[in-house]
C-alpha cells in the first residue's frame, strides 16, 4: 500500500507535465466529436485523418478541410468527366456525361470555392447553401442514369463528392447553431 500512492503520484504528476502523451488528444476529440454530428461518421473520420494539416483547432478549420477535399473529388471528377466524354462513342452517355459536366463545371468553379469564401470570411450561410446545393447537383447528376440504358460511369465519384459535401454541410451547420 506503501508503494501505490507514490506510484500513483507520480502517474498523475506525468500526466500532468506531459499531457500531449493522452490517449486522446484535444485535435481528436474535436474530430470525433464533430464527425458524430454528420451522416457518415467514417468518411468524416477518414477525411480529417487523412488531412496533411497536423492541428486542427476548431470546427471552421475543419470544415475548411473537408469542403478542400470535397471540391478536390469534385474537380477530378469533372477530369474524369471531361475524358470519359472524349473517349466513348455512345451518343446516349454523351448527353447525360455532358448534362453531368455542367453540373461539375459548377460545382467545381462556383459552388465549392464560394463555400470556402463563405468560411474563409465568416459567412457560414453561405457556406452551408454552396455545401447543400452541391449535394443537389450530385444527385441530379446521379438521376440522369436512372432511367438509362446505360450504367453510370461516375456513379462512385459523384457518391463521394455527395457525401463530402453532406459532410461538409453538417459541419457548418454546427457553427450556425452555436
Amino acid at each position: 500500500m506503501k508503494i501505490l500512492l507514490p506510484l500513483l503520484v507520480l502517474f498523475l504528476l506525468m500526466l500532468h507535465l506531459f499531457p500531449h502523451c493522452s490517449t486522446q488528444s484535444p485535435d481528436r476529440e474535436l474530430i470525433h466529436s464533430t464527425c458524430m454530428h454528420t451522416p457518415n461518421y467514417d468518411l468524416c473520420i477518414s477525411t480529417m485523418r487523412s488531412n496533411p494539416m497536423t492541428s486542427i483547432t476548431d470546427v471552421r478549420g475543419m470544415a475548411h478541410v473537408i469542403v478542400r477535399v470535397a471540391l478536390l473529388r469534385a474537380t477530378e471528377t469533372l477530369n474524369h468527366i471531361k475524358m470519359l466524354l472524349d473517349e466513348t462513342k455512345s451518343p446516349e452517355l454523351q448527353r447525360r456525361l455532358h448534362n453531368c459536366l455542367k453540373l461539375y463545371t459548377a460545382i467545381a468553379t462556383e459552388l465549392l470555392p464560394e463555400a470556402i469564401e463563405g468560411l474563409a470570411t465568416g459567412n457560414n450561410k453561405f457556406a452551408y447553401q454552396g455545401a447543400i446545393d452541391t449535394a443537389s447537383l450530385t444527385d441530379s447528376c446521379n438521376k440522369m442514369f436512372k432511367d438509362a440504358s446505360c450504367d453510370s460511369p461516375i456513379s462512385n465519384r459523384n457518391q463521394a463528392v455527395h457525401d463530402l459535401s453532406v459532410i461538409v454541410a453538417s459541419v457548418v451547420n454546427i457553427l450556425l447553431t452555436s
